[in-house]
């Protein structure tokens, strides 16, 4: 019998030109491959469809890339830069198709697109470039306010239908609105203006869920008693507009508020913002609490507001101020919707940190609840069948339950330092958790089949017949 011998060395080119499997096993910190693992980490990205993102977001200010936008700045952390070799071809005329071409392919596909600047003034040759790089960049809906015209129009185009409020002799306001023809046509928009050119309701009829926009341009801070009546009115309006729209519609509530909007649990993040590294406040407007309550009371959560790092949306001079917001519904505001972006090097604008700045965010098309949180905390038909029960006939456990209830409410209201939103919130925890004390959900009884006593009779029966056979 022969005898197999097993080599121990490994040749050292054996890895060339085959597919490596499964994970490689762990080096020390003195080994040579560890060394040249960290090497090949360090380098330069290769990838070209992260090279392409990136050349895209130098020419436009932005770049999708996976279904979700990438700022320049975001790409060069991540290690893209340019070739350092000899100079790229001059632009081809077409380059446009491949700009709108690959955004189209790397958009998100169950998301909506929003847009939104306050422009200082529009030109009729301004709001072509900015709908060209709004269709390029596959924005659905994209909101501009201080346009400073006076009338109001609608209108189409081959890729938007738009709609402007401006009317009156006073030219510091306005308020367009274009919705992409990709999502609806003409004849699925309506749209009131409830205060021309500084407040606009417009709705998209959408399956399953109809889209409410209500664009806002506040008055511009004045200490001033007549400022301060005009701007009472136009919160007291903003109120009006919010309680009138149906709360199973998606509602996007965006624009210049003027105001500054401090820190609350879900509803806004942080009331501060970072500007030339440093933390800033901005500009605190006497009736800045107005935002805030409507915000809680229609259960709206400002997106731009949850990191610090995005800056102020509005500079001038040595001043910085967050004045421009983007609010939903709480269930809208997922972790990708507050992933709002600041595009200061959007290349229809002057290449300054000066004025209001342009934001994009991204919404959900198709909203799935969650039943499991938001059904009443596991209380089961029977434990409401059961109270009810109880309240009707007056019984003694439902009498320990209100007594129980009433300490337990005067208990919370005596603490006055929690905030509205964590009180509301412990108030019902600790309510709930007492009715499920009082009325514990009983076990489910399930009938028993009429066979299954008689089955010992039934067998007996089946062997007697068969012995008879």
């Amino acid at each position: 019998m022969e005898v197999t011998e097993v080599r121990h060395q490994i040749p050292h080119n054996l890895g060339e030109g085959t597919k490596l499997h499964g994970m490689q096993p762990l080096a020390c910190a003195g080994t040579q491959a560890r060394h040249e693992a960290a090497q090949r980490n360090s380098q330069k990205v290769k990838k070209r469809s992260l090279q392409r993102a990136y050349r895209r977001a130098l020419q436009q200010g932005l770049a999708w890339y996976r279904g979700s936008h990438y700022t320049v700045q975001e790409l060069e952390n991540m290690g893209c830069s340019l070739p350092t070799g000899p100079a790229a071809p001059p632009e081809r005329e077409f380059i446009h198709h491949d700009l709108h071409r690959c955004n189209r392919q790397h958009a998100p596909k169950r998301r909506m697109t929003f847009w939104q600047w306050n422009c200082g003034g529009l030109s009729i040759s301004k709001l072509d470039e900015v709908k060209a790089w709004l269709a390029l960049n596959q924005v659905d809906i994209a909101v501009m306010v201080e346009t400073r015209w006076t009338y109001d129009a609608t209108w189409t185009d081959s890729e938007w239908n738009m709609v402007h409020s401006g009317e009156g002799a006073h030219r510091g306001k306005g308020i367009l609105i274009l919705v992409s023809r990709r999502i609806c046509n003409s004849a699925q928009i309506q749209w009131q203006f409830h205060d021309s050119g500084r407040l606009v309701h417009l709705r998209l009829k959408q399956h399953p869920r109809n889209l409410d926009i209500v664009a806002c341009y506040q008055h511009v801070f004045q200490p001033t008693q007549s400022c301060l009546q005009a701007r009472e009115r136009w919160w007291g309006l903003l109120e009006r507009v919010l309680a009138g729209l149906p709360t199973r519609n998606c509602l996007v509530m965006l624009g210049d508020f003027n105001s500054s909007l401090q820190a609350s649990p879900r509803i806004s993040g942080t009331s501060t913002f970072l500007w030339n590294g440093r933390s800033h406040r901005g500009t605190s407007h006497a009736d800045h609490p107005r935002l805030l309550q409507i915000l809680r009371h229609f259960a709206l959560v400002a997106l731009n507001t949850w990191s610090s790092a995005l800056g102020p949306t509005y500079v001038h001079g040595h001043t910085a101020s967050r004045l421009d917001y983007i609010c939903v519904r709480q269930m809208y505001a997922d972790g990708t919707a507050r992933r709002v972006r600041y595009l200061w090097d959007s290349p229809f604008i002057s290449q300054t940190t000066h004025g209001h700045v342009p934001m994009l965010c991204t919404l959900a098309k198709f909203w799935i609840p969650d039943h499991a949180h938001h059904r009443i905390q596991q209380v089961t038909m029977q434990q409401r069948q059961s109270s009810r029960q109880a309240y009707l006939t007056q019984s003694p456990a439902w009498m320990e339950f209100c007594d129980r209830s009433h300490d337990m409410l005067v208990e919370h209201f005596a603490d006055t330092t929690k905030d509205a939103d964590v009180f509301m919130n412990d108030l019902h925890s600790s309510m709930l958790q007492l009715f499920v004390t009082h009325f514990p959900a009983g076990k489910k009884e399930s009938s028993t089949s009429t066979w299954k006593p008689a089955l010992p009779i039934l067998l007996n029966k089946w062997q007697h017949r068969r012995l008879m056979q």
